[in-house]
């Protein structure tokens, strides 16, 4: 009896294991469909919703021909061949343009309406070209990458801030932009930095060896800067840069991005054409696409990966030492990128090379920071109690709750107490924060800045617009009304710029504007 006990207590353990095994193998599958299911339903149901969206039209459908791919950096273009194949794009430009229309209204306020005031034709200069400021016996060069659906424009106070220190600077049109917001849907990461090695090479040569190149990236431009300066240590080829500087640069963006590609299983169809946008609007500014292709999500999220494996590369080789020193200006507050990545994906790897990184805290001024939310708290609590540092940190904060004028505290590496400076400079009335939008554009700019007669429209500007009304009557969406466009302390971001960049001359700073 012992002996068939002994014998049968295994086998009953096997059969309730393999019961086990088969209910959970099944339970795995029934979850497995269950969210396949709910996935499916969800992607069907934004395809379909997105028949809704507003009209195409051509600057939509139809992408530029002939735009600068990497293949042709590959085969031995020039930075001059460049230039000439931006021309050939921008003399296509006349095919977008369309007559003046109320019907429908969504062309009322185009930049592809000839004559209007959003026409880029209005202005002196045409920002969406790469532009080049000469400088005879030149100090050092600067390359100037703008971000994401922006232009040359975006960096334009930057390249002239250079230029009157004495730099050759070019302000880089980026390829995909510039031209229609269709030029973003074929483009791909590998040629953004195959323009950006391009643009680098030629202004080393413009300037010769002995003298510093710089390199300025804004957004998508500051991932493609941190690359470059990565790349720049592998390839005897490209030039070295002495210093990078970064504005609001996308080191790390929402994981989710990854998902901006599976669209493509129905969009190749007309039926559900629309469902190759994210977002489409009224192209009513005239340096910067409002339309956002999903294929532009995608490829920022590509580079973003494709940076964050040049860093692990860095990591294991041990070769963070041979980066040229980093300055950075983050937004506490950003919608647009992971402003935490710019701390924990470069500066916590970097060495004590003289890297800084500027932080603009939120308005803490009494009431406006009771309306705020708390998760901008974190980020500024982490990066002051930290012990050690081996970068400068400098945070643009109000001097007391009591008050919109601001302090800069800066941080040494390794230190916890900071020096205090107090600036001349406070936040405008009604403005809680900063935005990714608004970190390299100036108060005065004629576009974003504030409302003056000496703006483009003559008064109010598109940074400015405070329109109030019921909801969902206006062409121009909410938050692109709500989002701050100008930096009220920009003068102080020129100004660390000024005091840091290689080879200038030492000037007096403001701090103002």
């Amino acid at each position: 009896m012992n002996n068939d006990a002994d014998t049968d207590a295994p086998r009953r353990r096997f059969r309730l294991a393999r019961f086990l095994g088969r209910a959970m193998t099944k339970l795995v599958v029934q979850a497995v469909i269950f969210v396949v299911t709910i996935i499916v339903t969800v992607y069907l149901v934004r395809a379909f919703d997105s028949r809704s969206m507003p009209d195409l039209y051509s600057w939509h459908t139809r992408p530029p021909v002939g735009e600068f791919r990497a293949e042709d950096f590959a085969s031995g273009f020039t930075f001059e061949d460049y230039l000439a194949t931006e021309q050939s794009l921008f003399d296509q430009l006349d095919e977008y343009l369309v007559p003046a229309t109320t019907e429908p209204p969504t062309l009322a306020f185009s930049r592809f309406v000839p004559g209007d005031a959003v026409n880029p034709d209005s202005f002196e200069y045409d920002w969406n070209r790469t532009t080049i400021l000469e400088q005879e016996n030149p100090v050092g060069g600067a390359l100037l990458l703008h971000g994401l659906t922006d232009s040359p424009y975006s960096m334009r106070s930057i390249a002239e801030v250079l230029h009157e220190q004495g730099y050759y600077t070019v302000n880089l049109r980026v390829p995909g932009h510039g031209i229609a917001p269709a030029g973003l849907t074929n483009i791909r990461a590998e040629d953004w930095l195959a323009a950006t090695k391009l643009a680098a090479q030629h202004v080393s040569e413009v300037i010769g060896p002995d003298r510093p190149l710089v390199v300025f990236g804004y957004s998508n431009g500051g991932a493609l800067a941190t690359a470059y300066a990565i790349d720049a240590l592998e390839d005897p080829a490209l030039p070295k840069p002495a210093k990078v500087y970064l504005f609001s640069p996308a080191i790390g963006i929402t994981p989710f991005a990854v998902v901006s590609t599976w669209h493509k299983a129905l969009s190749w169809s007309d039926y559900f054409e629309k469902f190759r946008w994210q977002g489409i609007e009224l192209e009513f500014d005239p340096f910067k696409f409002n339309s956002f292709p999903k294929n532009a999500g995608a490829q920022i999220w590509r580079l973003t990966r494709m940076l964050q494996r040049r860093l692990a590369r860095l990591e294991r080789m041990d070769d963070f030492d041979e980066l040229p020193p980093i300055t950075t200006f983050q937004s506490v507050v950003d919608s647009t990128v992971l402003a935490r990545a710019v701390v924990t994906r470069l500066y916590d790897k970097l060495p004590e090379n003289g890297s800084e990184l500027v932080v603009f805290d939120v308005n803490r001024m009494g009431l406006v920071e009771q309306l705020l939310g708390g998760q901008h708290n974190t980020m500024v609590r982490e990066l002051e109690a930290r012990q050690t540092r081996a970068f400068s940190m400098t945070i643009v904060a109000n001097r007391s709750s009591q008050t919109r004028e601001v302090e800069a505290r800066t941080y040494a590496p390794g230190t916890e107490e900071p020096v205090r400076r107090e600036l001349d400079l406070m936040w405008p009335e009604f403005v809680f924060s900063l935005s990714h939008l608004a970190v390299p554009f100036p108060p005065d700019d004629p576009l974003y800045g504030q409302e003056s007669a000496d703006s483009h429209f003559g008064g109010p500007t598109l940074g400015s617009l405070s329109l109030r009304g019921e909801r969902r009557v206006l062409l121009i969406p909410a938050d692109q009304m709500l989002r701050q466009r100008f930096n009220p302390f920009h003068s102080f971001l020129l100004d660390r710029i000024r005091e840091t960049l290689p080879g200038a001359p030492s000037v007096e700073t403001s701090s103002a504007d």
